[in-house]
């Protein structure tokens, strides 16, 4: 899997399986004063996905880069190419253009010495 947001890119080679989706659609449901029930269909599909990277020093320290001085936080949009096989709510192996770390902080474990368990969000909008 692959990070990228313009020249900078990090390969992470060690996510730790099942990944977490989960799909939101957008749609308004409400009642009418006679008891009915009115629906607005906004159409648009939000996927969020939770992950547990394991990770060195060297790659822990550059994912919190990305995340504090390449996307600041959840501020940027930023692509993702999955690995083939893996589907993050696009389909299997299709890159993500509009990804966002979801999470206000950025959180690590550290499992052994360099050796640090990273916990991401990321959310996208469905295509």
């Amino acid at each position: 899997m692959t990070f990228t947001k313009g020249a900078t890119s990090i390969t992470i080679t060690r996510v730790v399986y099942p990944l977490e989706v989960e799909c939101h659609y957008l749609d308004v449901i409400g009642e009418s004063e006679d008891g009915g029930v009115v629906a607005f269909d906004h159409a648009a599909k939000i996927y969020k996905i939770k992950f547990s990277i394991l990770a060195d020093g060297t790659l822990k320290n550059s994912l919190k880069s990305f995340y504090e001085d390449i996307v600041k936080g959840r501020t940027l949009p930023f692509t993702i190419q999955p690995d083939a096989g893996v589907d993050i709510g696009a389909g299997a192996g299709v890159t993500v253009n509009s990804a966002r770390i979801w999470e206000i902080t950025f959180r690590y474990r550290m499992a052994a010495y360099d050796f640090f368990n990273i916990e991401l969000v990321i959310r996208h909008l469905g295509l």
